[in-house]
């Protein structure tokens, strides 16, 4: 239910818009401590090009929420939103000095335009989504959402979907989580 006075976040994963991953996204109510999934985009069809468009809707349907892109196969959404459709509220990176990434608000020198998933931010964000879920703090309540979670899991050094499943709205989470554990947020 969307409440004028709440404080929404959008989560994104993109994909190449071939028939094969999502294109996805989580709308996440930040208004308290009790984070809550309340709404979700989920597409395989949809060209990257195209994908901007749906996230400016939904940003600005949901009080103009920040939006926050996970750039690592597809940076032309975030500067798609940013310059051309002229979406001001897309949380950056700050990636300088072989630092770690630090979510930041503003462009400029060492600042993507998204959050780049490296193994590090990885681990970071698997491990803060998995204590958001244990410890009540974030209500998921997509079906969809719950049932990619059924099949992600480690494999190796890192997490992603067990073979033939799905894992675009997890990561859309994964982003959230990442964002949770920055100090600006």
């Amino acid at each position: 239910l969307l409440t004028r006075e709440h404080l929404y976040t959008i989560t994104v994963d993109v994909s190449e818009g071939m028939n094969m991953d999502y294109s996805a996204f989580s709308v996440i109510d930040i208004s308290t401590m009790l984070y809550r999934q309340v709404a979700t985009y989920r597409n395989n069809s949809i060209p990257p090009i195209l994908f901007p468009a749906v996230i400016k809707y939904c940003a600005e349907y949901y009080n103009n929420a920040h939006v926050l892109i996970e750039i690592n196969n597809n940076p032309q959404v975030a500067d798609i939103l940013i310059e051309d459709l002229g979406y001001e509220n897309v949380l950056r990176t700050f990636t300088g000095n072989k630092r770690p990434q630090v979510l930041s608000m503003k462009g400029g020198k060492g600042v993507a335009q998204g959050f780049k998933m490296t193994p590090l931010g990885k681990r970071i964000a698997c491990s803060m989504l998995r204590t958001l879920i244990e410890n009540n703090k974030l209500i998921i309540q997509d079906f969809d959402t719950i049932s990619e979670l059924t099949t992600y899991s480690q494999i190796g050094t890192s997490y992603q979907a067990d073979e033939g499943c799905n894992d675009d709205l997890v990561t859309s989470l994964l982003v959230f989580a990442w964002m949770a554990t920055q100090k600006l947020f």
